[in-house]
């Protein structure tokens, strides 16, 4: 009798095993949040206060749970999932008081059973508060919906990748619509940190760069001056400083008055380096897809801060001394221009005549003065005709035409542009001559060829220059160049063709030249 009572009871129980499975089932099939609906129904069916799923991603585990119920410190949950999934055996513990960290937790009784597929761990069933003590019969039917709940949570992970994977797609797509639309350099940082922060659920981003000694923070999700980032502006910046440190991406868990975070670095050379991040996860930490969100971005803004350093060293190694629309060229193609090549260019120089004998008349201001008037004239037109200015030395200039942007007829701009700087000089010699009673005039030298053009200089100083024989053959014409002259070498004569009036000079020695050069006077351009 008593064998047919027990048959009868283990039938009713197979039964309800598998009424059971059928409805988790029907639920996991039907519902569009799966886990959140199995999870309610296993705390209905075993009338528990918290169900939680536990999912382990990368070592760390991630808690889905009937959300309205109060459940136990995270951390404290961690610890117990370890020790079941680390032992591959349930645990169910009815007499919490042994159990201090979890009876301050407000826990009356706990089953954590280990889910697998395959041998893989993927995380742990978690029953909190059961009406009633587990027993044998509750893990029987824990194991039997673990099945359901294993085969769910491989699904929910290949769905989680494949909305990684878009997530990342869409992140990397707007940041860079953002740097394609957005000029401004902090602007463009601060719109990308709120992009990432669409995609990565934080509570404020930080991006902080290191331009040698200097250092400047933005902020989004965030001001600088909310109380979050004020009271933690110090310890961001040592996290920032740890991820440098590293080179690498961090995730560290109590950060000063912050709860968690993570940071990228981004390292560009010994001077140039940067850290992007985020702090404060609204969910329980950080996730392995929120690292690789951050990292792709971070390679995008990586590339975004290359482009602008390489920008600020356009705008610094050239300045004022190119017109408008080269350097428009230039901040297209910056690297393009930076690096040191042999190109065709025709060089400009010219200098005062009489210049000493008037230095020695005037007080020093007004040699100042008058420096100072000749050059920005002289700036103004060189510019305007497209030409690099290289450098002032004294009373002298240099001016580069083809480079750094190369352009045909650079030869006749530069004569074209020596002739309006002799008509304008003569205007300013008449207005020296009422000021000061000095008459200076210039003499202009001009040489085409090619010349190695680029950046020369220290880490401490840069200049764009050009170098040669072609600039020396300048510079010597020049010398040799009478006020109100502009003198030109066989080669810009050529260069120049049917377009300009010249008159053939006799065949003079430049120096560093074993022959006779041909050099010839401009006059005027048809």
């Amino acid at each position: 009798m008593a064998d047919i009572r027990e048959l009868k009871t283990a039938i009713k129980i197979k039964n309800e095993q598998l009424e059971l499975i059928q409805t988790l089932e029907k639920i996991k099939a039907s519902s569009d949040k799966p886990i959140i609906d199995i999870i309610r129904y296993i705390s209905e069916f075993f009338c528990a206060s918290s169900v939680i799923i536990a999912s382990k991603e990368n070592g760390n585990y991630r808690f889905y749970s009937n959300v309205e119920k109060k459940i136990p410190n995270f951390s404290v949950l961690a610890k117990i999932c370890s020790d079941s999934a680390g032992s591959g055996k349930s645990i169910i513990i009815n007499d919490i008081k042994k159990h201090k960290m979890l009876h301050e937790e407000g826990v009356r009784n706990i089953l954590v059973l280990p889910l697998n597929a395959k041998e893989k761990v993927l995380g742990c069933l978690i029953i909190i508060n059961k009406s009633g003590s587990f027993t044998s019969l509750s893990l029987k039917f824990c194991i039997a919906i673990s099945r359901t709940l294993s085969s769910l949570m491989k699904q929910m992970e290949l769905v989680e990748e494949l909305e990684m994977k878009k997530k990342e797609v869409e992140v990397l797509r707007e940041i860079d619509k953002i740097r394609d639309t957005i000029k401004d350099f902090d602007l463009m940082i601060k719109a990308s940190l709120n992009e990432i922060l669409k995609a990565i659920s934080a509570e404020a981003g930080f991006f902080i760069l290191y331009d040698r000694k200097e250092m400047s923070m933005q902020f989004a999700g965030k001001s600088e001056h909310s109380g979050i980032i004020k009271k933690n502006k110090d310890k961001i910046i040592e996290f920032a400083h740890s991820a440098l440190e590293h080179g690498c991406l961090v995730h560290e868990r109590d950060i000063g008055g912050l709860k968690n975070g993570i940071a990228l670095p981004i390292i560009l050379d010994d001077d140039k380096k940067g850290v992007i991040g985020l702090v404060n996860s609204k969910e329980m930490q950080f996730t392995k897809q929120d690292k690789e969100i951050l990292s792709l971005a971070g390679c995008q803004i990586d590339s975004a801060v290359f482009e602008d350093f390489e920008k600020k060293q356009i705008k610094k190694v050239f300045g004022r001394y190119v017109a408008p629309e080269i350097m428009e060229d230039l901040l297209k193609r910056p690297d393009e221009y930076l690096r040191s090549r042999k190109q065709e260019v025709t060089v400009l120089f010219s200098d005062l005549r009489g210049f000493t004998a008037m230095s020695e008349k005037l007080e020093p201001e007004e040699v100042v003065e008058i420096l100072n008037e000749h050059f920005e004239v002289m700036t103004k037109l060189i510019l305007k005709h497209r030409g690099t200015i290289d450098k002032f030395v004294g009373d002298e200039i240099m001016a580069i035409f083809g480079a750094p942007v190369f352009y045909e007829g650079h030869a006749i701009r530069a004569v074209k542009c020596a002739l309006e700087m002799q008509k304008e000089q003569e205007k300013l010699t008449r207005s020296w001559k009422k000021k000061y009673k000095v008459e200076v005039n210039i003499g202009v030298g001009i040489n085409t060829g090619e010349a190695i053009v680029g950046t020369i200089g220290s880490s401490e100083r840069v200049d764009y220059t050009a170098i040669g024989d072609t600039i020396n053959v300048g510079a010597r014409l020049c010398s040799k160049a009478l006020g109100r002259q502009v003198l030109v070498s066989s080669v810009t004569r050529d260069e120049l063709g049917r377009s300009a009036k010249v008159s053939a000079l006799e065949p003079m020695e430049l120096k560093g030249k074993s022959k006779l050069q041909n050099v010839y006077a401009v006059e005027e351009l048809r």
